[in-house]
This record gives C-alpha cells, sequence and structure tokens, in this order.
C-alpha cells in the first residue's frame, strides 16, 4: 500500500479513523481560521467501513510545507499505550502466572513475571504472545479484551500544560 511506512500497525489504524480525523480537522479549520490561511488539497487513502479502501481528496493545513492531519487531544497519548510487549507483561505473563500457580497445604505459590521472563519456555518472544492469545481464547480466556479493559481503566487524556511541552 502506499504512503504506508515500516510503523504498519498505527499507518493502518490512521487510516481506518481517518475520516474522523479529516472530520475534526476540517472543524478546527472552521474554528481557528488561521489553520485555514495555508491549505493543501491532498489526496488520501481512507477506509470505507465496509470492508474496502477509497480515495479521496481533502483539504488540509499547512505547516513547514507539509499538509497536517489533526488529532483531537484526547486521542493522543506520549507514549505506546498497547505494544507486543507491555501485552506480554500484563497480559501473557498475569495468564502464566494463572495456570501454574498451585496450592499447597493452604497456601498459594505462584512464580512472579520476573521468573516467568527468565525461563526460556515463558520468555518474551512475538510468537509466545501469538500462541498464548489463541491458547487462552481456546481455553474461554480473551487475554486481548481483558488487556483493553486494563488500559481503558489507565487511561487518562494528556492535559494542556503536556501537551504543550510535546509541542515545545
Amino acid at each position: 500500500m502506499t504512503g504506508v511506512a515500516e510503523d504498519i500497525t498505527s499507518d493502518l489504524t490512521t487510516r481506518i479513523v481517518y475520516d474522523s480525523l479529516a472530520g475534526f480537522t476540517a472543524d478546527m479549520m472552521d474554528h481557528y481560521p488561521q489553520l485555514a490561511r495555508r491549505t493543501q488539497r491532498a489526496p488520501r487513502r481512507a477506509w470505507d467501513g465496509s470492508g474496502g479502501w477509497v480515495e479521496h481528496d481533502i483539504e488540509l493545513p499547512v505547516a513547514n510545507g507539509r499538509p497536517v492531519l489533526l488529532v483531537p487531544r484526547d486521542w493522543a497519548r506520549n507514549s505506546l499505550m498497547m505494544g507486543s510487549r507491555r501485552y506480554y507483561s500484563r497480559a501473557i505473563l498475569d495468564y502464566f502466572q494463572q495456570q501454574q500457580t498451585i496450592q499447597v497445604s493452604g497456601h498459594r505459590f505462584q512464580p512472579s513475571k520476573e521468573v516467568l521472563r527468565r525461563r526460556d519456555a515463558t520468555a518474551y518472544s512475538r510468537p509466545l504472545v501469538l500462541d498464548t492469545t489463541v491458547t487462552a481464547a481456546h481455553h474461554g480466556q480473551d487475554l486481548m479484551k481483558q488487556f483493553k479493559a486494563l488500559i481503558d481503566a489507565e487511561y487518562t487524556p494528556l492535559t494542556n500544560d503536556m501537551l504543550e511541552r510535546k509541542t515545545r
């Protein structure tokens, strides 16, 4: 796909929500006319919601000679929230801890995440993450859904101060 960089996850996500971002950008250009002083028609490929990609042109503000697609502050984070390593640490290792916890004479013994990270059989790898997610699903446990709920519960929007520091 043209225009998609090596960071394919964020590029594809942006393409899927592109129409929403384009609408937000147009609203901001209406609300802040200075954004509309210099614009450029930009051809973009976006997800049409029914399983296909469509090409269309939109008017975008220009900064440093390049068209800019604005993102609502509440959508932005200063760090990746759902990366594979975080998923491994929070969902996969939790799953392994549940699977390997034993009860002996009323006492619960559970391996620490640090111990699990050091074991070859449970050390981080993308195939391990995928295989474990599928195995858990076959046993009725949706690790991705649980992880997303955890991330949603931890999410806090960027404050104006945080955003200001990031854009200086």
